[in-house]
């Protein structure tokens, strides 16, 4: 018997034991458009405002703006933070504006009273060692919504404690040796469609 074919794009299918593979066409969705990011690599550092931690403050360079290709799409936004602090506490969120509206939380956890919303855990601090720094991360697939010509800003925000000053990209301590670190930080937003 003559072996079947498929039309290109086709794959092999199975059917089952016993039973004979057939060409099948792909399922339709859950592709790739288009990935945008931005990474940080120089050092910044933010002192709390007076009101502590529920007070937030953009990291200037961790903005991704992203006009969607296709309608409906998600977007994948990852977020990674190099940050150090023997201070006190805080923690990090993403916020985003579609065409040109209002900042809003994306992705936000289950509120709780007055308790601060964040993407990382409010852990801030590591031992007294000017040494030290950590990564957080966190992923969330959001679907906005949008036209299809619409601009979507998404940007990095963070808070501390008042009184407290945390440091991005690099140890506590500035000094030039060995024992201190330099780190990169970045947002990675890829739309799903």
């Amino acid at each position: 018997a003559a072996v079947a074919t498929g039309t290109s794009g086709h794959f092999l299918k199975s059917q089952g034991a016993g039973s004979v593979p057939v060409f099948a066409a792909a399922a339709a969705g859950g592709k790739v458009q288009q990935m945008v990011q931005v990474y940080k690599t120089d050092v910044a550092t933010q002192a709390g405002g007076s009101n502590g931690h529920n007070v937030f403050f953009d990291i200037s360079g961790l903005t991704v703006t992203i006009t969607p290709a296709k309608a409906s799409s998600k977007l994948l936004i990852d977020l990674r933070l190099v940050i150090a602090n023997n201070e006190n506490y805080g923690t990090a969120k993403i916020v985003a504006n579609v065409d040109g509206g209002s900042f809003a939380d994306v992705g936000p956890p289950g509120s709780s009273g007055s308790m601060t919303q964040g993407w990382i855990g409010n852990h801030f601090r590591q031992s007294n060692d000017n040494t030290e720094s950590c990564t957080y991360s966190n992923q969330y697939l959001w679907t906005p919504t949008y036209d299809i010509t619409e601009d979507i800003i998404i940007k990095c925000q963070w808070s501390m404690a008042a009184g407290a000053t945390v440091v991005l990209n690099r140890s506590k301590q500035s000094t030039n040796a060995t024992n201190t670190f330099l780190g990169t930080s970045g947002i990675t937003v890829t739309e799903i469609n």
